[in-house]
């Protein structure tokens, strides 16, 4: 069993997917994905002079978060993962509605 076509066909075996790998291999593209962008907002946030603890705590919520977002998608905790989405559609639904009462 091999994980690539190349692989098989050179030695002659058969392409097989294991779900658990293809699980895991998912939540580190979505960890390098979300990685560069944190790096770009942070370097930019830095440049206002933010006070030190905030930007500190910032940063900690952050990866403590991506950390949270890994074990629950690796373990699929559904209950989770649709309780965060409800959170954030909501928190983006009263930042909506407030930008809304500004303009």
């Amino acid at each position: 069993m091999f994980s690539n076509p190349e692989d098989a066909k050179a030695r002659g075996g058969k392409v097989a997917v294991n779900d658990d790998v293809e699980r895991v291999r998912r939540a580190h593209q979505n960890d390098i994905e979300n990685i560069y962008l944190f790096f770009a907002n942070s370097a930019f946030y830095l440049m206002t002079e933010p006070n030190e603890a905030t930007a500190t705590n910032l940063v900690r919520a952050f990866a403590a978060a991506r950390l949270l977002h890994t074990v629950v998608y690796v373990n699929e905790v559904k209950d989770l993962r649709v309780s965060g989405k409800k959170v954030l559609k909501t928190k983006k639904n009263c930042l909506f509605r407030s930008a809304s009462r500004l303009g």
